[in-house]
């Protein structure tokens, strides 16, 4: 039951967030069949375009038209590029996801057993140099990091050739490849964050009631650790984990301009530049989306990491 109400929610959230992007970009100044043809011009083509597109129909009915279109992938046809939306983005979400996957995996395949080295050794040394270091990549913009790796790893020691991307399309392989070092650009100050957050949620499992009956009982540290603390010290973490893989696979607009991604950040930044609008309107939708599914996901993993919520969702 509770996963139906939370799919029920899901499109509801899904529907209002349509409405309010449709909404958005109607109230915007300007006009798409000016933006079209161009300012030279005439009234009377400018008045036949806005007929063709159906410009002129009363709200409700656009509407009705951009939420039919969505759902089965048509966002009308880029006024820039010439082609339909869904082609363009068929071209650069996946780029954009191979990013972001790549840039998720590396944060929990790292911060994980960090975070544990951290709260294992606590206050002393090897907690206190990762805490430092961690402190130090969070303090360094995404951008800028993205630089230090092209100039260190690329320019000085030549492991990649900056600049260079592969289409997932083209060559999937290719672009994993080539996608390494700008996810390890995104995930650096991430897994600084995860790391500090993890390390402090261990610390705080310590002193809880559990714990001490567990070592009373001649329980290894290392058991104690792995079976109780860390499962229930990442439930915690995992909101935290949540918002960062909707932020990535919302694009990271950033790395995309520093490497030359030609992903949906890089994609949007130059739409919203053109004033090309069903581009625009699809990848908010799109980011919206994104951030909706992995709230549910979220809703759903604490569910089965604790017990309590999954009782509680089931009253």
């Amino acid at each position: 039951m509770k996963v139906l109400r939370k799919v029920a929610g899901l499109i509801g959230t899904v529907l209002l967030l349509s409405f309010f992007v449709f909404l958005a970009f109607q109230i915007l100044p300007g006009d798409s069949a000016v933006t079209k043809l161009g300012t030279n011009a005439t009234p009377e083509q400018i008045a036949a375009l806005r007929e063709e597109m159906g410009l002129n129909d009363n709200f409700l009915v656009r509407y009705g038209r951009f939420l039919k279109g969505a759902v089965v992938g048509d966002f009308g046809t880029s006024t820039r590029y010439k082609m339909p939306v869904s082609e363009l983005l068929g071209t650069t979400l996946p780029n954009t996801l191979c990013l972001a996957v790549m840039s998720i995996l590396m944060v929990m395949l790292l911060s994980i057993p960090l975070g544990v080295l951290c709260a294992r050794f606590e206050n002393r040394l090897p907690d206190r140099i990762l805490t430092g270091t961690g402190q130090l990549f969070m303090a360094v913009p995404a951008f800028f990091m993205g630089i230090l790796i092209s100039l260190i790893l690329g320019v000085w020691l030549h492991w990649f050739l900056p600049g260079r991307t592969v289409d997932f399309g083209t060559n999937p392989m290719g672009c994993i490849t080539a996608t390494v070092y700008p996810a390890l650009a995104i995930a650096i100050p991430k897994i600084g964050m995860t790391v500090r957050y993890l390390r402090n949620a261990l610390i705080a499992e310590k002193g809880k009631d559990y714990v001490r009956t567990s070592r009373s009982l001649g329980i290894s540290e290392s058991r104690i650790l792995f079976r109780n603390m860390l499962p229930n010290a990442l439930i915690s973490v995992l909101t935290f984990l949540g918002v960062i893989a909707a932020e990535l696979l919302a694009g990271s607009i950033v790395i995309e301009q520093v490497f030359g991604i030609n992903g949906i950040g890089r994609l949007l930044v130059s739409s919203v530049a053109n004033r090309d609008y069903n581009v625009v309107e699809a990848i908010v939708l799109y980011i919206g989306v994104m951030v909706v599914l992995v709230n549910l996901l979220v809703d759903l993993l604490y569910g089965a990491l604790d017990p309590r919520v999954r009782r509680a969702g089931n009253e």
